[in-house]
């Protein structure tokens, strides 16, 4: 893989994750108590709007509650 591909993918990541980020700040106070819900509602989002692949909407999501839990 070349650089400049590996940069855009890095770049695409980066994007999807703060997305996934953006979402789970904005709907977690809909979900208190229930983060399995919160979870599937955000795969949800990123695959049906942002057309994320699921896979990477799944690997997205750890990564983006990680860091709503260290921003609080």
């Amino acid at each position: 893989m070349s650089t400049a591909t590996r940069l855009e993918h890095q770049e695409y990541d980066a994007s999807m994750q703060s997305a996934a980020l953006f979402f789970l700040q904005r709907h977690q106070a809909e979900h208190l108590g229930n983060d399995q819900l919160l979870f599937c509602r955000a795969v949800q989002h990123l695959t049906a709007s942002l057309e994320v692949p699921l896979h990477k909407a799944k690997k997205l999501l750890p990564k983006g509650r990680a860091l709503a839990i260290s921003s609080k």
